[in-house]
């Protein structure tokens, strides 16, 4: 509901292109929008009409089990999001792609929640560990699942990365400021931003003959290694 109203509120104000991070709900809307100024889709492509500035997510939920592999770690706890959104999706198949090539089991948890935030981490990790004594590693898809993964292990008498080891997938430089430095696949957001604006301004500035093709880029993302996978 807010995101169709800030959608709208835009769309009848003076504004010339949008960047758009969308939950693929208004995904209509936005289609309607494109018709009237340029519009990149970013973080989320739910649209191939319409260009976007991405990241490969498949990619990141596939390095990061094999990092975690190399560490030593073979029961890998994965805490994830709804499979209806892309990234989330994404994520889960590069899991499950580099489980199966190494031969170990799909631990995963999911929790009834709207929400995917630090309490949803907390919860997932909880259960993780519950249900697998052997557990020693945990993927979360955010940093904010992460840092609540982690203080669902302290509450539990565990210490990371000595009895769990703990990544993020989708960093954001916050894991550095962290009591336990959490190890994540940062995203690199300050390109994507630069790059999706650089995007609707040539749209803009173009005239009707020479507008620009629908472009569909995609980012990867860097291991930045901290204390949580030591």
């Amino acid at each position: 509901m807010v995101e169709k109203e800030s959608l709208n509120r835009l769309r009848n104000g003076f504004v010339d292109g949008m960047i758009v991070a969308g939950t693929g709900q208004n995904t209509r809307i936005i289609r309607d929008i494109a018709v009237e100024m340029p519009v990149v889709q970013v973080i989320r492509r739910y649209d191939l009409k319409m260009s976007s500035v991405v990241v490969d997510y498949t990619d990141i939920g596939y390095q990061s089990v094999k990092f975690l592999y190399k560490q030593g770690c073979r029961k890998i706890g994965l805490i994830n999001g709804s499979e209806k959104i892309p990234p989330y999706a994404d994520r889960y198949r590069g899991y499950k792609q580099a489980i199966r090539e190494l031969s170990l089991p799909e631990i995963t948890a999911e929790r009834e929640s709207k929400l995917r935030g630090m309490k949803y981490g907390y919860d997932c990790a909880v259960k993780l560990i519950d249900e697998n004594m052997e557990l020693d590693a945990i993927l979360a898809a955010t940093d904010a699942q992460g840092m609540g993964a982690i203080r669902a292990l302290k509450d539990n008498g565990l210490h990371t990365p000595q009895d769990i080891r703990v990544l993020s997938m989708t960093g954001h430089r916050v894991g550095d400021m962290l009591e336990t430095s959490l190890t994540s696949m940062e995203l690199p957001g300050f390109e994507i931003g630069q790059k999706a604006a650089a995007m609707v301004i040539d749209s803009i500035e173009a005239d009707d003959k020479h507008k620009p093709a629908v472009q569909h880029l995609t980012f990867s993302a860097t291991l930045a290694e901290r204390e949580s996978t030591e």
